[in-house]
């Protein structure tokens, strides 16, 4: 059981529904649908708005100038909300890797990567909170299902921790974030969310170093 790819399953757990990954029963847990609902709700309410015609020209248009900003303000607690979960999950992962490996170098490595990943928590947590949003409080319906079966799934030998530990962070640290954050994030949540991001680009390298 254990040499099935976590890759694999973190990209059931999170993929769109539309691919064929979840059961009708789940697909709404999926983060990426969560997204999509938010950003139908934009799509309605613009064009609610821009069906206005009672008000004269200029109030119509500080109408809609009001109402986009406030339904684009939903869909990016939405993608923090989401990136949030997901560091949250990155979180509970070096926790496993923490408890797992004997050797104290590498202990003290994960142990220092799960503080830098904590920090990324709190900031987006703060950014969702200026935005007059609510954070995430944990990883999600997904995100649970993905952290037990890593912890069920991972391997017992140092190495092959480490490499779990790289391609979790590769694929969904680097790669998955850098397309849930692209187009839609306001310039001072953009950067949040890149420092989150550089984060686990950073880690990554430090892992591969610890490879070879």
């Amino acid at each position: 059981m254990k040499d099935i790819s976590l890759t694999g399953f973190l990209t059931f757990v999170l993929h769109s529904p539309d691919e064929g990954h979840f059961p009708d029963r789940i697909s709404h847990f999926c983060p990426l649908t969560h997204l999509k609902k938010a950003k139908k709700e934009v799509s309605k309410k613009n064009n609610r708005s821009a069906k206005q015609t009672n008000s004269p020209p200029h109030r119509q248009h500080n109408k809609r100038k009001r109402g986009a900003i406030f339904v684009e303000k939903e869909v990016i607690i939405e993608e923090l909300n989401t990136l949030l979960r997901g560091t949250y999950m990155g979180i509970r992962s070096f926790e496993h890797y923490i408890q797992k490996v004997d050797d104290e170098k590498i202990k003290k490595t994960f142990q220092s990567m799960q503080q830098d990943v904590k920090l990324n928590a709190q900031q987006i947590a703060e950014r969702i909170q200026n935005l007059g949003g609510v954070p995430a409080d944990d990883e999600g319906v997904s995100g649970s299902m993905h952290s037990f079966m890593h912890k069920v799934m991972l391997p017992d030998e140092t190495n092959k921790i480490i490499v779990d530990a790289l391609e979790g962070l590769d694929n969904y640290g680097v790669q998955y974030s850098e397309e849930l954050v692209k187009g839609d994030l306001d310039p001072e949540s953009k950067k949040i969310a890149e420092k989150v991001i550089d984060t686990s680009r950073r880690q990554v390298e430090e892992l591969r170093h610890l490879l070879h």
